[in-house]
This record gives C-alpha cells, sequence and structure tokens, in this order.
C-alpha cells in the first residue's frame, strides 16, 4: 500500500472560541495526491474543523486511505457511495456537514495553512455569507500562474461579483472560497446539481452568488489548483461532456429573473462551448459524429448571441459560422494547413 496508517488516533482540541468550519472533499482513485491534500488540511492554523470524505465510488486504494484518516483524526468522518459524480458527493457531505461554515476542497489540490482562518476573518470583518481569495494555478509542464486582483473590490454585490466573474477575471470557483451554513439550508437551500457532470461548479456559484448577500474577497493566492487531466480536446466526446451545455442552460435561468445582462453574458458563454463541441467532435474521429446534427442545431439557435458579442473577432465569427454550415470541410482544410505549416517548421 502507498500510505502508511498511524497507530493512534489523534484528538486536536477545538478552540471553542472559533467557529467549527466543514472542510468536504470528494474522493475518487486519488490515493496518489489526497495525503498532499490531506497534510495541507491538517496544516491549517484555523484548528476547529470538521473534515468529511466522500469515498465516491473509488476502484484503487482510496477508499481504505480514507478509513485511515478518520481511524487517525477525530475530526475525519468518511462517507462511501457507489460512484455518482462528484456534485452527489458534495451534496452527500454537506447533509451532515455541521459547521458554521463550509469549505470545499478537492482531493488533488492543496491549500496554504492560513486559507480557512484568513477567509474566515474577511467574511467575519465584511458580515457577508461568502469570502474569497486568490489561487495559483500548476500546468501540467510545471509552469504557474497565480491569480490575484487587487482591482476587486474587498466587498461585492451578486452583480458585481459576475460582472467580474464573467466579463473580465478568473476569481476561481467554490474551491478558493468559505460559505455560511444557512446558504444550504431551508427550502431555498443551495445544492450541487447531481445531473452536471462536468461544470456543475459553474451552475453551483451562480445559484450561490444569488443567494447570498455579498461576497468578501480577499487579494492573496492561498489555493493551489492542479491541472491534471489529459488531452481532452482529441478524446471523443460523450453525454457527459455535453452535460455542460445544460448547466449552461440552467444558469441562464437563474440569472435571467434578477441579472438579465449576466445572463446575456451566459448564452454567449453557451454559444461558445457549443461550437468548441463541433471541433472536438470532428478532431476526435467519427465516434463522436452522432453529436454533430444536435450541436449544429443549437449553434443555429445561438448563432446571435455568439455573432453580437463583441470578444470574438472576425475570424472566431467567420468559423462559428463555418462550424454551422460546413464544419467537416472546413475541419479537413485547417488541419491540412496546419500540417502544412509543422512540416515548413521542421524543414526549416
Amino acid at each position: 500500500m502507498p500510505f502508511q496508517e498511524e497507530k493512534s488516533k489523534k484528538t486536536v482540541e477545538p478552540d471553542s472560541r472559533q467557529p467549527l468550519i466543514s472542510i468536504l472533499v470528494p474522493v475518487y482513485n486519488a490515493v496518489e495526491f489526497l495525503p498532499d491534500c490531506m497534510k495541507s488540511i491538517f496544516d491549517q492554523t484555523h484548528r476547529n474543523l470538521e473534515i468529511i470524505l466522500i469515498n465516491d465510488g473509488s476502484t484503487d486504494e482510496s477508499g481504505e486511505l480514507c478509513e485511515m484518516y478518520g481511524r487517525s483524526d477525530s475530526r475525519v468522518k468518511v462517507i462511501h457511495q457507489e460512484n455518482a459524480g462528484w456534485c452527489a458527493a458534495r451534496n452527500a457531505a454537506l447533509d451532515i456537514a455541521t459547521g458554521e461554515w463550509i469549505g470545499l476542497v478537492d482531493s488533488d489540490d492543496t491549500i496554504e495553512p492560513q486559507m480557512f482562518k484568513l477567509l474566515l476573518a474577511a467574511a467575519i470583518e465584511h458580515k457577508k455569507q461568502i469570502s474569497s481569495c486568490g489561487y495559483t494555478e500548476y500546468l501540467q509542464d510545471g509552469d504557474a500562474v497565480t491569480y490575484v486582483y487587487p482591482q476587486m473590490p474587498s466587498v461585492m454585490d451578486a452583480m458585481q461579483y459576475s460582472s467580474y466573474r464573467y466579463y473580465s477575471i478568473s476569481p476561481g470557483l467554490y474551491w478558493c472560497k468559505i460559505y455560511h451554513n444557512s446558504l444550504f439550508k431551508g427550502t431555498k437551500a443551495v445544492r450541487f446539481d447531481p445531473k452536471c457532470r462536468q461544470s456543475g461548479d459553474w451552475l453551483f456559484e451562480a445559484q450561490i452568488i444569488l443567494a447570498a448577500d455579498g461576497t468578501a474577497y480577499i487579494p492573496q493566492a492561498l489555493y493551489n489548483y492542479y491541472r491534471r487531466e489529459g488531452s481532452i480536446t482529441i478524446s471523443p466526446l460523450t453525454e457527459k461532456n455535453l452535460t455542460k451545455l445544460y448547466a449552461f442552460e440552467r444558469m441562464i435561468e437563474v440569472f435571467k429573473p434578477t441579472l438579465p445582462k449576466i445572463a446575456d453574458r451566459i448564452k454567449f458563454k453557451y454559444a461558445q462551448a457549443v461550437v468548441e463541441f463541433i471541433w472536438r467532435a470532428l478532431a476526435s474521429g467519427k465516434q463522436s459524429y452522432e453529436f454533430l446534427p444536435m450541436l449544429r442545431k443549437k449553434a443555429k439557435q445561438h448563432a446571435r448571441d455568439y455573432l453580437s458579442d463583441n470578444e470574438p473577432g472576425l475570424k472566431k465569427k467567420a468559423l462559428y459560422i463555418a462550424a454551422i454550415i460546413c464544419p467537416k470541410p472546413v475541419y479537413k482544410f485547417r488541419s491540412f494547413r496546419k500540417r502544412l505549416r509543422m512540416r515548413f517548421k521542421k524543414n526549416g
């Protein structure tokens, strides 16, 4: 086994002056990464923690590793469930979380020692139900990019935050925030949508930003986000991938009544995602061609949303039209031109 169990269970004495923070960590085949993640959580300077590990039907030794942590630290609770996706896993943890505040950490990421202490302090100081911070993204090639935005106000309402989020910068998603537990209770409780096997985090953020009384922001990189996916641009499309479009459709519904400007922006994002799926279907081969009629139809329906936006240039708008009218010939031409360029570059 790639881990060793500690012989005795640790009892961490909580500081009664500190609010309890529940940290939810979904786990799926993460035996390689979970130890670093858990170490970063155990190293938090805010000690009054409830750590909930959700083993989402792992096929490796992740479940045993979760149990080991449950036996070795009194703050750790473990849930085992059949594989249902990370949205369902987080919902299961939300159902049993007892903390006044909720944090969400991915099992293959890490957090800085003061993250939850500083997030909590900002939330309390500004009396807001959400507190957010910057983050560092570690790329597969070893490079790292830090996302911290001093220009963002220390306190934002839903419109301010959403304008930054969808028009200009990337302030991070659920993983660099804490939420007051009142947002997850009552008849209007926010939950992750299990139908979203992709981009459910975008939908969750839209719903909870609108439900909260505002967001506090700390311009410090306190979360470490690791990109570990393979080459998704050429892998075959699946129904799971296409749930991203469902997430965007729900986001449009969520924003339209109170923030119609943001809803219009999501319509552009939706159209952008559709055309990206068209090119990906063509790149991944005939096994994805079955989705092309549906995707071309959606691209046509949302053409106005894309073509009227100022973000894409004329070239991208022309490619969008081509994706509707004649995607296969255009894709073949672009691929041929790319191969020619690579050949000329190789030959010097």
